[in-house]
């Protein structure tokens, strides 16, 4: 009975992140027309921006899935590498780092670091705030990837819709344990969706009133989270 309430728990813990991370999503875009929590559409971007002739505004793009790659980085060194050599995960610690970096973000825009909230702007004039919501959003997505066993992700939903299609599929040909574990992760996948779904359009509705100041929600979502890991650990 411990176990089972422990992992729910978690569950819940971690699904609080990706709403965080459907708001940043929102944030970002609302801010400077960029989807911050993931990185297809840099490179894109990059293309486009390359065949006009805009380098400097190309180098900027391609750069900022560095900073989500260095986030991931960082958490896995305080995770996933201490897994490895069986000392236990610091979850909270990237977690915090996400939110002290989305804290900032917020600071920044009120400070007058970034451009006017809603500017259509190049990612050069915006690029501070590009590159901490690409930190923070790699430091939540590691995080969450290595405490769910990659059955969750907080930042893009692409791989994990597929991961919820195949799931349905193989519902009806699997049987014994196998069927009770993949449907535990098709309804975590689901809720999981919803949860970005969720903080997406919760985020809109916060950044439409609050502008910058809008990314102090998921900065405290983050901050309450990492200090009931940092309590509570897995």
């Amino acid at each position: 009975m411990k176990d089972h309430i422990k992992a729910l728990l978690a569950v819940r813990k971690w699904l609080l992140l990706v709403f965080a991370s459907g708001c940043v999503n929102s944030g970002g875009w609302m801010a400077a027309a960029r989807f911050t929590t993931h990185v297809t559409g840099f490179a894109t971007l990059f293309g486009i921006n390359l065949t006009k002739n805009h380098w400097l505004e190309a180098l900027a793009i391609s750069s900022i899935p560095v900073y989500f790659l260095a986030g991931a980085m960082i958490s896995a060194l305080l995770v996933d590498r201490r897994i490895a050599k069986d000392l236990p995960p610091l979850y909270g610690l990237p977690i915090m780092l996400s939110a002290a970096l989305l804290g900032l973000a917020a600071l920044g825009g009120e400070s007058g670091w970034f451009d006017a909230f809603g500017s259509v702007a190049g990612a050069t004039d915006d690029y501070i705030l590009l590159l901490l919501l690409a930190l923070a959003s790699g430091l939540q997505n590691a995080a969450v990837t290595t405490a769910t066993g990659a059955v969750m992700r907080a930042t893009h939903m692409t791989g994990l819709t597929t991961d919820l299609g195949l799931g349905l599929v193989r519902y009806f040909y699997i049987s014994g344990p196998e069927r009770k574990m993949e449907t535990r992760a098709t309804v975590i996948r689901t809720l999981t969706l919803l949860a970005f779904v969720a903080g997406s359009v919760s985020g809109a509705y916060f950044f439409l009133t609050m502008h910058y100041q809008g990314f102090l929600i998921p900065a405290a979502i983050c901050f309450l989270v990492a200090l009931v890991t940092t309590r509570l650990p897995d």
